[in-house]
């Protein structure tokens, strides 16, 4: 019998075994969405212009099916008569814009300049309301102005936005996702955040928007409200005369 055979054998037997043991126990790090942000991987919604023009084609772009365009249109108007008006001193929008306590943290928020958000998600810090523990649109006649709400200093958006959108394998409906996550709260950003259904990549795990609605009845509504407050006030504020003009 040949022993160095043997002792060859079983020393690869032996480092076969070992390097399965290291690959079990080891630590796997992903490199997580803020690298990736540093890498380039852009947004794919980079430069969104909020004009009354740009609504359908924001909207799409963002997403949403025919029929949730077809909605966010009709509601983005139907909030433009609401608040809107040719007179600024009689505008709700502006005047709410106006009142903020903190107008550099706003126009962060609503003019594209945070450093780590776009203004979908940044500003869905000052226009979702916590009511009774649900997050709902800020009503314009019920806020005396537009303020960074308190729900949002323990909510993960940016974790959120960088998960759902600035990755290399981004879903065309992303944006519906993040921001329906964010809106149907800490369960659903939980899910979304650890990769799980309705909110999992691959081929078997589970990135459906139907599923998410089955799974949070409302958020489809609170989310189209959502979008459509935000494209008329970041109207207002990327006017001629807005505050992100000034």
């Amino acid at each position: 019998m040949n022993w160095r055979l043997l002792i060859s054998i079983g020393a690869g037997f032996f480092a076969a075994f070992w390097a399965a043991v290291l690959m079990f126990n080891e630590e796997i790090v992903e490199v997580d969405a803020k690298t990736k942000v540093e890498q380039n991987q852009q947004d794919a919604l980079f430069g969104m212009q909020f004009a009354a023009s740009q609504r359908e084609a924001n909207f799409k772009k963002m997403g949403f099916s025919d029929e949730e365009v077809a909605a966010l249109v009709k509601k983005v108007g139907v909030l433009g008569e609401k608040y809107h008006t040719k007179d600024p001193a009689q505008d709700v929008v502006t005047v709410r814009i106006e009142a903020a306590s903190d107008q550099d943290e706003l126009a962060a928020a609503l003019c594209g300049t945070n450093a780590s958000l776009p203004v979908r998600y940044s500003a869905i810090k000052f226009l979702m309301i916590d009511r009774g523990g649900g997050l709902k649109a800020a009503d314009l006649d019920e806020v005396s102005s537009l303020e960074i709400q308190p729900w949002a200093k323990a909510a993960r958006v940016e974790a959120v936005y960088e998960m759902a959108e600035v990755q290399t394998d981004r879903k065309d409906d992303a944006t519906r996702m993040g921001l329906g996550a964010i809106i149907a709260g800490p369960e659903a950003t939980d899910l979304l955040l650890a990769k799980k259904a309705p909110f999992g990549r691959g081929v078997f795990s589970g990135w459906d928007w139907g599923s998410v609605q089955k799974k949070f009845p409302g958020v489809k509504d609170k989310l189209i409200d959502y979008v459509a407050l935000l494209h008329l006030v970041g109207e207002v504020a990327n006017a001629d005369k807005g505050m992100c003009k000034q």
